[in-house]
């Protein structure tokens, strides 16, 4: 009876022995108080699990449960001048996850700097991601000096994130030298597709994961599955629902792909690629011809689903 009751208690109790565990390695991420220029703790580092994101986030949790969410820890700092320095941890449960977070709240009007995997220096914040963590730093007053003690405390983060991450495979699709896009997201899901682009109500969905590529109108799209079956059944619903689409007009088969127009005049190009299929804007059918020859041959280099 008495293992029993142990045990018993075990199951309740090692959760969250567990979920402590993962705080206190988290909450070793943040610099102490007084430590950089003599910003000093103004709220205690507070943690946010699973669903409770959205009591954290208000309006933008989803995006992240839907790219793979565990926790966020946060803490907010205060100089002698009362400017605040708020610093954001999110562990993501893979490295695609953070690196698809930092792209889509990345834009291109930052500057690039030496932090993390990739990180971006705005005015008033900098983000960056390493591994499966997603960084975000910001300071209540755009001034030079607090400028460097945020940097300071992004630094500290970043140093005591020991593991490394890569790209996504599917990156390998769009690293083609002859096309200088400016944009890169990276997608897992129908929000983050949303967020990028809109192909009307179920045009293209139940794909794996996405990537898209933009510079002035034009854009790549490049969308995995499982396998070509299961390609092939959503390249096939994506070419009635596009035909079908009041947003686009002049929709034509085209060898083994189609195209249609937007309402800009802007081509979209359509062609599937063994377990992929791309997109292009802003190319009509022959002009798209090479870029897809060219994303087709480094799809090859992506492989199988693991």
């Amino acid at each position: 009876m008495k293992t029993n009751r142990f045990l018993l208690l075990l199951f309740f109790i090692l959760p969250f022995i567990v979920i402590s565990q993962n705080q206190n390695q988290l909450g070793d991420l943040f610099p102490k108080s007084g430590q950089f220029d003599g910003c000093l703790v103004r709220d205690s580092v507070e943690f946010f699990t699973g669903d409770d994101l959205f009591e954290f986030i208000n309006g933008g949790a989803d995006i992240y449960l839907e790219y793979g969410f565990k926790q966020v820890a946060h803490c907010t700092y205060m100089d002698s001048l009362a400017v605040k320095i708020h610093l954001e941890i999110y562990e993501m449960t893979q490295n695609d996850a953070a690196y698809g977070i930092y792209t889509l709240n990345s834009s291109g009007k930052g500057v690039p700097i030496n932090m993390g995997e990739q990180g971006i220096l705005y005015d008033y914040y900098l983000h960056f991601y390493k591994a499966n963590y997603y960084i975000r730093c910001s300071v209540s007053k755009k001034d030079p000096d607090m400028i460097n003690t945020m940097e300071k405390f992004a630094s500290f983060t970043d140093t005591g994130i020991k593991t490394k991450g890569k790209l996504p495979a599917l990156m390998l699709s769009v690293d083609i030298e002859e096309l200088e896009f400016r944009e890169v997201k990276y997608i897992k899901g129908q929000i983050g597709l949303s967020n990028v682009f809109n192909f009307g109500h179920g045009a293209i969905a139940n794909f794996n994961d996405g990537v898209v590529t933009k510079w002035a109108e034009k854009a790549i799209f490049v969308f995995s599955y499982d396998n070509d079956k299961k390609r092939r059944e959503w390249f096939a619903s994506a070419k009635g629902k596009m035909q079908m689409n009041k947003k686009f007009t002049e929709f034509s088969l085209v060898e083994d792909g189609f195209t249609v127009k937007d309402k800009n005049g802007l081509f979209f190009s359509f062609k599937p690629s063994g377990r992929f299929f791309i997109i292009l804007k802003g190319f009509n059918w022959e002009e798209a011809k090479p870029v897809f020859e060219a994303i087709s041959e480094n799809l090859e280099k992506v492989g199988p689903v693991h």
